[in-house]
């Protein structure tokens, strides 16, 4: 596709290796170490057109709420970028005592919840930085801060 970027700090990018495509990454940088996540989605159909997007989300967008940065691309949301399948990634910034909530767009979908940095509350769980949990067969999760925290949110068919 002719492609080639440097990913910088609070960026997403989407891809669809789609019909095919070649890919490769590494850290471009010689003296910092890398840290990211990435993550991997069964598409909802095979054979889909290859698709490359990256954008960078505006930090203060989620403080203490939801962000959609990837949605269902016929579903689309704001700025979020567009997946083939019926699945959402949301981020937020959650200042400690404060807590966001999230009702999924489907009953049969499922969320995973990531800590990137700090301490949340989950469906009676506490969560430090790294550790995650998957909630399903809910109709609404809520992510109370016990201290500043940044998570990540993936929601995703079950079926």
């Amino acid at each position: 596709m002719g492609n080639k970027r440097a990913i910088e700090v609070g960026e997403v990018q989407v891809m669809s290796a789609g019909t095919g495509l070649t890919h490769s990454e590494f850290n471009d940088s010689k003296t910092d170490e890398v840290n990211f996540l990435q993550l991997w989605i069964i598409p909802e159909a095979m054979g889909v057109a290859p698709n490359y997007e990256q954008r960078k989300f505006d930090a203060y967008k989620r403080k203490n709420t939801l962000q959609t940065v990837v949605a269902p691309k016929d579903k689309l949301e704001g700025d979020a970028l567009p997946i083939s399948q019926q699945a959402y990634i949301y981020r937020t910034n959650i200042d400690a005592g404060n807590s966001v909530s999230l009702s999924p767009k489907n009953v049969d979908n499922g969320v995973y919840v990531f800590v990137a940095e700090g301490r949340v509350k989950v469906s009676g769980n506490t969560l430090d930085k790294r550790d995650a949990i998957g909630v399903w067969d809910v109709n609404k999760i809520e992510i109370l801060a016990n201290e500043n925290s940044e998570v990540i949110i993936i929601e995703v068919p079950m079926n």
